[in-house]
């Protein structure tokens, strides 16, 4: 469908006929609506986002952009949201959401909600899905220590480096800063170990930390523990 020059803003209807198939199921008439409109039409960066947590974690906050695909100025005016342990707010530009998802306590493994956002005369959708599931212990995928600086696996990182660490029940307190200069080696209780040498922590959260490699560490491959 597309808008001939000539057409105001309104609604115009159609209809899609398919015919010539010698099974009857597959000749229909569809009906069709195009909305006209010189307002500006909000498109949602995804459309579905997904997230694991392990029962008890703290909850995870998601960003989801918003693309003004039509005319005007695209400004979010609410956001609604359904579903057990989801919740979206407008950004703080109010170009986008931030759809949180969080384990409420309930023993169920898998919950999904929606938000939804209105922005002038249109409404955008984003859904999102949790998965739950039990507390057992960290896990890193292969390559999750990365350079802080490029965030892609498979590139060196070198003693006294600021890496990033990212994997699954890294800390279940809630997300913070190391302290100032010079940096702890613990952030609540979490504590990255390198090589059995405590690192320096910037940054702990479920899915991410963020430290220097201790600048003695030895060069080759290395070993990390959490703790």
């Amino acid at each position: 469908m597309a808008p001939q020059p000539s057409q105001i803003s309104g609604t115009y209807t159609g209809t899609l006929a398919t015919s010539g198939s010698s099974f009857a199921g597959d000749n229909k008439t569809i009906a069709v609506t195009m909305n006209v409109t010189s307002q500006p039409i909000a498109q949602a960066s995804s459309s579905q986002v997904n997230l694991v947590l392990a029962q008890g974690a703290p909850g995870e906050t998601l960003g989801v952009a918003l693309t003004n695909v039509g005319l005007g100025t695209l400004t979010v005016q609410s956001v609604s949201s359904t579903g057990q342990g989801f919740t979206a707010t407008p950004s703080r530009a109010r170009r986008g959401l931030d759809i949180r998802l969080r384990d409420s306590g309930a023993r169920q493994l898998s919950r999904i909600g929606h938000s939804d956002i209105q922005c002038g005369q249109w409404t955008s959708r984003s859904a999102g899905e949790f998965h739950g599931g039990e507390q057992r212990y960290a896990v890193q995928p292969f390559q999750g220590v990365v350079d802080d600086a490029i965030f892609e696996g498979g590139d060196a990182v070198t003693p006294g480096g600021i890496v990033a660490l990212f994997g699954d029940q890294l800390s279940f307190n809630t997300p913070a800063l190391g302290q100032g200069s010079p940096l702890g080696t613990q952030i609540g209780t979490t504590q990255v170990l390198i090589d059995g040498q405590g690192a320096p922590l910037y940054y702990a959260s479920y899915g991410q930390i963020n430290l220097q490699i201790p600048v003695n560490t030895a060069t080759g491959t290395a070993t990390v523990q959490f703790k």
